[in-house]
């Protein structure tokens, strides 16, 4: 499986060595493409921590929050079935991926990295 090119080349811009896996989220039947661990521990350089911190790569790493509420989701998809449902602040997607897969009506990703809103082909209003 190979990860999408969109994703590779953010992450590439940002760490060149960086890598994505396709990652099983625990408790869940959700993979996602998150930052490989493997190769990172190390020390970063002051321009690569220069540009971690300018654009935070939030949408590469599940964090807990996420991964909690899909989890709570799929126990209890009434909540969303049929309705529309906001990924405000979404990172890596996970909520609005879970409340889909619950059957969400509709659902949005919410998020203030601007070269997400560029390769969609979009820009935000």
């Amino acid at each position: 499986m190979t990860a999408p090119q969109a994703l590779t080349q953010a992450l590439g811009e940002l760490l060149g060595d960086a890598r994505l896996s396709a990652t099983a989220l625990p408790g869940t039947d959700l993979r996602l493409w998150l930052i490989d661990a493997q190769n990172m521990d190390r020390q970063f350089s002051p321009e690569e921590t220069r540009r971690i911190l300018e654009e935070p790569p939030y949408w590469c790493f599940c964090w807990a929050s996420g991964l909690v509420l899909a989890r709570w989701l799929a126990a209890r998809p009434q909540w969303v079935r049929d309705k529309r449902v906001l990924d405000f602040g979404s990172g890596s997607g996970v909520a609005a991926i879970a409340a889909a897969r619950a059957g969400a009506a509709r659902w949005w990703l919410a998020t203030w990295i601007p070269w997400r809103w560029q390769r969609a082909g979009r820009t935000p209003n």
